[in-house]
């Protein structure tokens, strides 16, 4: 499955160019469909990728690597293994580890799903929060080994509202009603962008990249925002690194894209 690259990032500024290089900076690609991918590659018009589902190493991380190398069309993240960090008390070792493992082979960036916050639990069985010092030695080896850290963090806030006919998300939650965080016991839309923030003023020699717009794709200042830095961002990093050239907003060193 294909993701990202919304018409906000493919829009006037990008058509007017030429030539045009497209890359999307956001998709979940399988190491069993590299023809099937690049095909609709060359039906879209999409030159480059990013496979935010890499996983870890010590076989999956390898496989999808050598899906991407075969392909010459993407790259790959690593992932970690968070269902550990629920067992094994060393998990943040372990990851710091796994992280120079997959540098070392190739990964171009540190993917973290947004169960981090919102179901990962401690050993001792306390939800981990995003910005739990406890995990500090992953996002410090992941600014010393330069791998950019692309975060989901959190749902959209109307997932925490009433499903309700003045929920915005009303049919997708209708759908899927177990998407709903309404009366869970879990942190708030604004407490978990504050764990992010937190994470961020805490690793200054580290990158941050917040998939979807950190939540707040529906906010119009935020997507003015977006609008009004994507020129230059273009302008300034058009030969820069892969996530960048996809970047719609940047707060600090937080990269917000879709």
């Amino acid at each position: 499955m294909l993701t990202g690259l919304s018409a906000l990032a493919v829009g006037p500024l990008l058509i007017a160019a030429t030539p045009r290089r497209l890359v999307d900076a956001h998709t979940h690609l399988s190491a069993q469909s590299v023809e099937r991918t690049v095909e609709i590659f060359d039906e879209v018009g999409i030159d480059w990728a990013l496979n935010l589902s890499g996983l870890w190493p010590g076989g999956p991380f390898e496989s999808n690597l050598a899906a991407a190398q075969s392909s010459g069309r993407w790259v790959v993240s690593t992932n970690l293994p968070w269902r550990l960090a629920q067992k094994d008390i060393r998990f943040p070792r372990i990851a710091a580890r796994l992280i120079e493992i997959a540098a070392a082979k190739g990964a171009r960036a540190l993917k973290i799903e947004k169960a981090l916050g919102l179901a990962v639990r401690h050993p001792d069985g306390h939800l981990l929060a995003v910005d739990s010092p406890w995990l500090d030695p992953v996002w410090s080896t992941a600014g010393r080994v330069g791998m950019p850290v692309v975060i989901h963090t959190g749902d959209p806030k109307a997932f925490w509202d009433p499903v309700d006919e003045h929920n915005e998300r009303l049919e997708e939650l209708s759908a899927h009603p177990g998407w709903s965080n309404h009366g869970l016991d879990l942190p708030s839309f604004d407490e978990l962008l504050a764990q992010l923030m937190n994470v961020v003023a805490r690793h200054p020699n580290t990158i941050f990249v917040a998939v979807h717009l950190e939540q707040q794709a529906v906010s119009g200042r935020r997507v003015r925002t977006a609008a009004t830095t994507l020129l230059l961002l273009l302008l300034l990093l058009c030969a820069a690194p892969l996530l960048l050239l996809c970047a719609t907003a940047v707060r600090r060193r937080v990269v917000l894209v879709v």
